[in-house]
């Protein structure tokens, strides 16, 4: 994905000294062309609403998701439109509503990041750069809700952890070469940590994962696709950790990418 290339390229335009405000209003990027799936192309990954009272530069993020919304139609064919939004939610949340087929990605989501890697990292443009990573994952889980909505897809057992699984799959095999792979794992690292910790209270019952075992499965698929990148990081303990229990990530991952492409197969455009 070209995301990756042009996200840090963003980072210096997404946080405005003074002010508030953002553009707001509505957009249509042109759909991709490709040689077409097996389904016939009757939609489009459309730009919403981006508007704030938060000290965000709305026209930078409103560029992102156009630059990803340009991806997603070049590549995947709908059954019906698809809106990407970036509003003010009053809570640190992400969500797809089916009712309106409209991906939100709340802007109290996007400063929560910000201000978690900020604690974490000494260095103010790093914290934005992986505050951007983790907000990319993120998106893709919120952008698995909506393709399975759109394509009406199986899911076995809970959604989440399904949503959870597209966006790990999406995110490494969309990747150019290699480089582009490591940064798809980075993404999705950087948001298992966030959600894991956001997460960690979640009772057995929820309809996410507790906070330790949505990082787990994270961090396992992850590592079963590019298992080197987890060398010398916080995330090889809990890595080597399940691989040591037997739990074979490899194996689940090839398994989560094996499903995702035949699934939505009829719907990749060659």
């Amino acid at each position: 994905m070209r995301v990756f290339a042009l996200l840090l390229s963003l980072m210096g335009a997404l946080i405005i000294s003074c002010g508030g405000g953002g553009g707001g209003g509505s957009s249509q990027p042109s759909a991709g062309t490709g040689g077409g799936g097996a389904v016939q192309d009757k939609g489009d990954f459309v730009l919403g609403t981006y508007a704030t009272n938060y000290n965000l530069n709305m026209n930078a993020i409103r560029d992102m998701f156009k630059i990803i919304a340009d991806e997603l139609n070049a590549t995947l064919s709908l059954n019906k439109d698809i809106k990407i939004s970036s509003t003010d939610c009053k809570t640190v949340n992400a969500f797809y509503s089916p009712s309106r087929s409209e991906i939100f990605m709340c802007t109290e989501m996007l400063l929560t990041l910000i201000n978690y890697y900020g604690k974490k990292t000494t260095d103010a443009n790093t914290a934005v750069s992986y505050a951007l990573y983790a907000y990319l994952f993120i998106f893709g889980h919120e952008l698995g809700h909506a393709l399975i909505d759109n394509y009406s897809l199986p899911v076995l057992g809970k959604e989440e952890d399904a949503a959870d699984a597209i966006s790990v799959v999406m995110l490494i095999e969309s990747a150019e070469d290699q480089q582009g792979r490591q940064e798809g794992v980075m993404a999705i690292l950087l948001g298992a940590l966030f959600m894991g910790e956001l997460t960690q209270n979640t009772p057995y019952y929820a309809t996410h994962s507790m906070g330790n075992v949505r990082l787990a499965n994270l961090v396992c698929w992850a590592g079963g696709a590019e298992p080197q990148v987890l060398q010398k990081t916080f995330f090889a303990n809990i890595y080597n950790q399940m691989v040591k229990s037997g739990r074979d990530c490899e194996r689940e991952y090839m398994q989560q990418r094996d499903s995702v492409f035949k699934l939505m197969g009829p719907y990749i455009k060659e």
